[in-house]
């Protein structure tokens, strides 16, 4: 078992050989180079040490979330493709930051807030089409940074709340590849919101699947995807189970009465969320 410092600027990792030395890399802890160091005039101690990170130009949110989430984007979320996280250590507080292009001309920080709200819905629908069991991620504070890396006196907070549910298990084993690395490519979750840059429904829909937790949205959400399938038509050759799920949702979302009424076997909410799921990974 590796062992680290408790204070994130003097973060070291011993004892790792050359073929180890992704390991930190892979748990989120930045980038990472050798170094020797001589301690009271014995045998230099050899291990790899962050290095820091130099932040982009422009407007910054803080993720926040536990940390299974936020491995997840910091692997589904590189440079240079848009959006992307960038690590920065902030005194002794390290954030996760997400930064976009598309931000590039908002002049005000209610402009920002809004687009960042916005990318950060689209993210988490993103995140439950690639992982099912993911957890929502959340705005922390808003940063600007100048050219040269310091920051502008722009600090906007915001607040969250998380639950913490069972158990949640991640692999993220690709810098261990051997041979020569993949030509760099977007990854399937940056693949989507691209789409929905340009595709008004493809951007509700990714809003409407983070939440899959009552019938309204859910509503919204089976009609947007007939929208993208081509019809209701296609979407049932897709999901056998989708006119009753349908048929279930505007019940639910009306008031009691004779108009709306159940199919023979009603679909749960759990079902409904996870017929959308397998229809979005099957349409963008």
């Amino acid at each position: 078992m590796y062992q680290s410092c408790s204070n994130a600027r003097d973060l070291m990792w011993k004892n790792l050989s050359d073929s180890d030395k992704y390991l930190p890399y892979l748990m989120g802890l930045g980038t990472f180079k050798r170094f020797e160091r001589t301690q009271d005039n014995r045998k230099n101690l050899v291990g790899w040490e962050s290095v820091p990170v130099t932040v982009s130009e422009g407007w910054a949110l803080e993720l926040c979330g536990e940390a299974i989430d936020l491995d997840d984007l910091r692997e589904a979320l590189r440079p240079p493709f848009d959006p992307w996280v960038e690590e920065y250590l902030d005194g002794e507080t390290a954030r996760l930051l997400l930064r976009s292009k598309m931000w590039a001309g908002l002049g005000t920080t209610g402009e920002m807030m809004a687009e960042a709200r916005r990318l950060v819905d689209q993210i988490n629908g993103a995140h439950l089409v690639g992982q099912s069991d993911a957890k929502p991620i959340t705005a922390g504070i808003t940063l600007r940074f100048r050219a040269d890396g310091t920051r502008d006196h722009v600090m906007i907070a915001a607040t969250g709340h998380f639950k913490l549910e069972g158990m949640r298990v991640r692999m993220h084993l690709s810098n261990l590849a051997v041979g020569p690395p993949p030509e760099p490519a977007p990854s399937p979750m940056q693949r989507r919101i691209a789409r929905a840059v340009d595709n008004e429904i493809v951007a509700d829909f990714l809003t409407f699947i983070a939440r899959l937790d009552n019938w309204f949205d859910l509503y919204k959400a089976l009609e947007l995807a007939e929208d993208l399938c081509g019809g209701e038509t296609d979407a049932k050759r897709l999901e056998p189970r989708w006119k009753s799920l349908k048929r279930t949702a505007n019940r639910y979302r009306h008031a009691p009465g004779p108009k709306h009424t159940l199919p023979p076997r009603p679909a749960t909410i759990d079902e409904g969320r996870e017929i959308l799921l397998r229809i979005a990974r099957a349409v963008i």
